[in-house]
């Protein structure tokens, strides 16, 4: 009797840092179909990706260059953060793969996740991409749609993204070694581009900012850069919040209604739940009022648009 013969295994350098190319590590690692030569990530940072290399004993390089010297079927990048070599893109059998966290054309760029939460997207996804020198253009091996829930901010959201492209890319991967599927270029007239964002673009402008945006903004932001007004001249931490309906009387204006405390958007007004004052712990409202006596009535950030 002919024995089976057994497939060789699909060989991966893995280059990325966050949470989500965490899980997508992870599944490749998990799977007997898939071997993981190698694993690289941004010099003196200490990130998941590196450590669940480390607890997996994975070669691990600061030097992308370092995998020039071992033969792999594919590269694969997620949430890498650095641009690539021709030479990188090129030196796997395959080629270099993306996993990005977006339905492509739409938000190419480093902050896919936030800019669908802050336009009030209701549908995102993920894509697995052909890279190339240029910032995500590649033509799209495959994608896969996500409904975006009312409950979702920016950390739990692609906690459910990176499951469903880990899911992708192992089905994905092999049939591109097959030669079953293959890449479809982007349409470049539909390609929008989202920014990286920093510290300071969690602040509310009350002038500006409509409640409803105000929440998307705290959506999008949570855990970082993080939602933030100023009060008595320090950084006021919006942790919770919600959007509500209501006239409005003055922008920034701190109002109370027995438990409920709001505040004036340029539109409508935002519910506060759960504040933390630069050098203080966080609290619920129902504590911080206690301790600021004089928070009805305030106005609050220094600047309104």
């Amino acid at each position: 009797m002919a024995t089976k013969k057994t497939a060789p295994k699909i060989s991966i350098s893995f280059l990325g840092t966050d949470e989500l190319a965490a899980t997508v590590l992870a599944r490749l690692f998990s799977d007997p179909q898939f071997e993981v030569v190698n694993v690289v990530v941004p010099p003196r940072v200490d990130c998941p990706v590196k450590v669940f290399a480390h607890a997996k004993g994975l070669p691990v390089f600061e030097d992308p260059e370092k995998v020039l010297g071992h033969p792999v079927d594919f590269a694969v990048v997620a949430v890498y953060g650095k641009i690539l070599s021709e030479k990188l893109l090129s030196h796997a059998r395959y080629g270099a793969v993306n996993v990005h966290p977006s339905l492509l054309p739409k938000y190419r760029g480093p902050s896919p996740i936030r800019s669908a939460l802050l336009h009030g997207d209701s549908v995102t996804g993920v894509s697995i991409m052909k890279m190339e020198p240029t910032l995500d253009t590649g033509p799209v091996y495959a994608f896969s749609e996500f409904v975006i829930q009312s409950h979702h901010h920016a950390e739990s959201l692609r906690d459910d993204l990176a499951e469903l492209a880990a899911e992708l890319l192992a089905q994905t991967l092999p049939g591109i070694a097959s030669g079953n599927i293959d890449a479809l270029p982007q349409d470049d007239s539909r390609a929008s581009y989202c920014p990286k964002f920093s510290r300071e673009s969690g602040e509310v402008l009350w002038g500006l900012d409509s409640a409803l945006e105000i929440e998307r903004k705290w959506k999008a932001y949570y855990p970082w850069p993080g939602l933030y007004t100023r009060f008595k001249g320090k950084r006021l931490k919006i942790l919770k919040g919600h959007a509500e309906k209501g006239s409005v009387q003055q922008w920034g204006l701190v109002h109370r209604e027995n438990d409920v405390v709001w505040v004036d958007a340029a539109a409508g007004r935002f519910v506060l739940e759960h504040l933390q004052l630069e050098g203080k712990k966080p609290t619920a409202i129902a504590d911080f009022l206690r301790g600021y006596s004089d928070f009805k009535g305030a106005v609050l950030g220094d600047k309104v648009f």
